[in-house]
């Protein structure tokens, strides 16, 4: 990291702006600020359903349902490196977005959501 700072600079600019993103649709982040983004749905069987619509897509998540945390409160992880590009991370929204419709998954785009699903 010392020989590298602008790696970290990255980082963070890519968590803010996934975070950003999912929160603007309505996503439960919990108030995490890591690399490590949760995604809480809360229902096991509706988190695992989730998860295998999102990897089904390509991308892979993390799914923890009980007992890897507590009941009800059930989350796909999601982590965020340095490398992830601009469009590494718009695709990856737009596939928790499609998967979350899919299955389920409450949503609500906010006002200030300036970005749409590519068809």
């Amino acid at each position: 990291m010392l020989r590298e700072p602008e790696r970290l600079t990255q980082l963070w600019d890519n968590i803010y702006y996934f975070r950003t993103m999912l929160l603007q649709a309505g996503f439960d982040l919990e108030n995490s600020d890591s690399a490590i983004v949760p995604i809480v749905v809360g229902d096991d069987a509706k988190t695992l359903a989730f998860g295998r619509a999102v990897r089904a897509r390509g991308m892979y998540c993390q799914t923890v349902v009980f007992p890897g945390v507590s009941v009800g409160d059930a989350r796909l992880r999601i982590s965020i490196t340095s490398e992830h590009t601009k469009q590494d991370l718009d695709e990856a929204y737009a596939i928790l977005v499609e998967a979350a419709l899919e299955v389920g998954v409450p949503i609500s785009f906010g006002s200030a959501n300036s970005h749409q699903l590519k068809a």
